[in-house]
């Protein structure tokens, strides 16, 4: 199945409109206001094969990448976030550049989904594409793990709800916001409470 595809200057007016751009520019979502945070208490460093944090194999990577995409997964549902745009706006490539990133299945899942949609790896105007929830919850997934292992950088925005979400290599799954999002912050706090492996917490980005 194939989705909508959002052209980069439709993206670029609503980063505009949501408070995600600077001067112009579409500016770094951590040099925006605040972000809330969800992480797994494993403290895992680019995934299973960096050789760096917590490295306990892919079976135990993916389990703790499935509980964290649950809670976020909850979280979207809770707040009624109903549809995003997956993008690599501000860098404007989807994939990190690694020598050897072709050996790993995370890329070439990702990659086949692009491709499926003919939008380029790497462009000056890259194009987003529409995404809807909770049936295209598994591509959603697939993008932030990508970010969970340093090599994908594309993000899903939320015009409707101002939210760019992206994953960390640390295993974080970042909501940023323009501003202080108090029903985001209860929510996610509410809800890792229901995940005995999982922390939340709202942080403000100087």
């Amino acid at each position: 199945m194939t989705h909508p595809i959002v052209p980069y200057r439709e993206i670029k007016t609503m980063y505009r409109e949501t408070g995600f751009t600077k001067a112009g520019h579409v500016c770094p979502p951590h040099e925006c206001g605040f972000v809330t945070e969800c992480w797994h208490a494993h403290e895992w460093d680019g995934g299973p094969h960096s050789g760096h944090g917590y490295n306990h194999g892919m079976k135990e990577f993916l389990a703790d990448s499935s509980e964290l995409l649950a809670l976020t997964q909850e979280i979207f549902t809770a707040l009624d976030a109903q549809s995003c745009i997956l993008t690599p706006a501000y860098l404007r490539q989807w994939f990190a550049h690694w020598r050897d990133m072709r050996r790993f299945s995370l890329y070439h899942q990702a990659d086949a989904f692009l491709r499926a949609h003919r939008v380029p790896r790497t462009s000056d105007a890259p194009e987003g594409i529409f995404l809807r929830f909770p049936e295209d919850r598994e591509a959603a997934a697939l993008f932030l793990r990508c970010g969970f292992t340093y090599l994908g950088q594309a993000v899903l925005f939320f015009p409707q709800k101002r939210w760019i979400v992206s994953g960390t290599h640390h295993m974080g799954v970042c909501f940023y916001t323009p501003g202080k999002d108090a029903a985001l912050e209860s929510c996610a706090l509410r809800l890792a409470e229901n995940y005995p492996n999982c922390r939340a917490g709202t942080f403000h980005n100087t």
